[in-house]
């Protein structure tokens, strides 16, 4: 599915999440493969809450925060160009081998804030204060050099970030350095369709090599 244009509340003074899709308190939502776009709202420009797999979240806005997402878990998702106060990728969320990139934040965690990042990406994102992320970080690559196991500063090695191509060159230091999460990644697929684990390790960020 594509959730394009979609805004709840982002610019008429009212505090709703959500500007693509919005996880209720009493319902799980749970979406695979959707791509969501321009979407705008007060907490999570494009997706509040529930639960995201092999999903791209691009140029999204918040006016609090988490301009992609918030509340929110993913699994192999892209976010991309997101803006937002807090958290211009992602705020209060639990990312799993995803890449953000190019977001921004007007006060803090250009990329994540106040979540976790494990086998991630967070680099080339801008805000005032924690750039690149700001939560528990492990087996990611961000700039500086996340505190906990596994990390690493040096630049990933995009195919093309200019086009937004984010797939990893073969000399990239993200190529085999993430931690297998044995309870999904045994029979999953990465971002393009690629098995997740090849070489017996995975890579960082939401494509394999």
């Amino acid at each position: 599915c594509v959730f394009q244009d979609g805004h709840a509340g982002a610019f008429s003074g009212g505090e709703f999440s959500g500007g693509g899709a919005l996880a209720s308190s009493n319902a799980a939502l749970h979406l695979y493969g959707c791509r969501f776009e321009a979407c705008a709202a007060y907490n999570g420009g494009g997706v509040a809450g529930g639960v995201l797999w092999n999903s791209v979240i691009q140029d999204c806005t918040a006016q609090n925060q988490g301009g992609g997402v918030h509340q929110a878990e993913l699994y192999n998702c892209l976010l991309v160009g997101n803006a937002a106060l807090s958290g211009g990728g992602a705020c209060s969320s639990d990312l799993h081998n995803c890449t953000l990139v190019a977001n921004a934040a007007l006060v803090a965690g250009g990329g994540l804030y106040q979540g976790r990042l494990l086998n991630g990406i967070s680099y080339y994102n801008s805000a005032p204060s924690c750039s690149n992320y700001s939560g528990t970080v492990a087996y990611s690559c961000t700039t500086p050099l996340a505190d906990g196991l596994g990390n690493r500063a040096e630049a990933p090695g995009f195919v093309d970030a200019a086009s937004r191509d984010y797939r990893l060159l073969s000399h990239s230091i993200c190529i085999n350095n993430g931690w297998n999460e044995d309870d999904w990644m045994n029979e999953a697929l990465d971002l393009a369709g690629s098995n997740r684990i090849q070489n017996s390790a995975v890579d960082m960020g939401a494509y394999e090599s």
